[in-house]
């Protein structure tokens, strides 16, 4: 029985392997990957946080509290890799220009002005409205300076309302309401007196540095979907025999063979009630191939048009493609 079903089985299997190698002959080759699409990196200021909370459960806290959130924003927006973020302590040096001249103590020429000396397309703030920390249990804990390690059980609570800003203008462009909860348990933080410290060891695992995280991350999220994928916009900075000057480098993505229209603004239009600019219309006189780049600005070539200015408006027009990443070790 066995020895008449020998042939058969040996059949079957030539057939089995005929026809795979069959399919794997006529199989269309696999597509090569497409490169990422490039994305020029956008230039954001963080603002300071504000709160909008009235009790506190620590001396100091709304202060502490709210720097603290604001750095951890700034560290997840750096993070992303899609934006140049400003640094707080330069951002305190010019909201103090800025007051000067809104105050009238400098000349119109001279005076900061929103949004170009900021050198940020956009700015971000957030407005902290709710928070709630609770502790029950684990009797025994030991306070240390203002602040308590225990082992009780703990929940923490947070909502923030964050805003995104026309830098020029100051409207607002997008707005969203974000909430985080955690709950945990085992050695807390709790703090007293003293500087709040989101760096501190172990405050990440607790559930107020849970619940701070999650409310950041919502908040990166948020930014990232609504401005994250919007065309960069720069200027021309200066025009001279050795080419065009631009205000966009390798510190925000731009390569050699970028090209951009170039765009020059009309008056700018006021609201007569509200003495908001209304922004102004814009004329195409030509485009730009980008030919040498440095961190800081990139220097181009006018492919289109001429009598080109500093300060004319660039927005992105053809992105050179991205530059093909290492094989892997091993392949072909």
């Amino acid at each position: 029985m066995f020895r008449r079903l020998t042939p058969i089985i040996l059949a079957a299997f030539v057939l089995v392997t005929f026809c795979v190698t069959a399919l794997a002959a006529n199989k269309p080759p696999a597509k090569p990957e497409e490169p990422p699409k490039r994305i020029l990196k956008k230039r954001l200021a963080v603002l300071p946080m504000d709160t909008q909370i009235e009790t506190w459960s620590w001396l100091y806290g709304p202060n502490e509290f709210a720097g603290g959130l604001t750095e951890m924003l700034t560290t997840e927006l750096v993070n992303t890799k899609r934006f140049i973020v400003v640094e707080r302590a330069a951002l305190d040096d010019i909201m103090k220009e800025q007051e000067l001249a809104a105050g009238g103590k400098t000349t119109e020429e001279t005076g900061a002005k929103t949004g170009k000396l900021i050198g940020a397309e956009w700015l971000v703030r957030g407005t902290l409205t709710s928070f709630q920390e609770s502790h029950s249990g684990g009797a025994g804990g030991v306070s240390i300076g203002g602040l308590s390690i225990g082992g009780s059980k703990q929940s923490a609570q947070l909502a923030l309302d964050c805003r995104i800003f026309d830098s020029t203008s100051g409207q607002v462009i997008d707005s969203r309401h974000v909430e985080a909860k955690a709950k945990g348990g085992g050695a807390g933080f709790s703090f007293g007196t003293g500087n709040f410290n989101i760096n501190a060891a172990g405050f990440a695992k607790t559930p107020l540095g849970t619940a701070m995280r999650e409310a950041v991350q919502k908040w990166v999220k948020f930014i990232t979907e609504s401005i994250g994928d919007k065309p960069w916009e720069g200027r021309i900075i200066t025009v001279t025999d050795q080419g065009i000057y631009i205000n966009g480098g390798s510190d925000l993505g731009v390569m050699p063979g970028d090209e951009f229209k170039v765009l020059r603004e009309g008056e700018q239009l006021i609201d007569p009630a509200t003495g908001l600019p209304l922004g102004s219309e814009r004329t195409e006189v030509g485009s730009i191939v980008v030919t040498k780049v440095l961190e800081k600005y990139a220097v181009a070539q006018a492919l289109t048009g001429e009598g080109f200015k500093r300060n004319d408006v660039l927005v992105e027009s053809k992105l050179a493609p991205a530059e093909p990443t290492e094989p892997a070790a091993g392949g072909a």
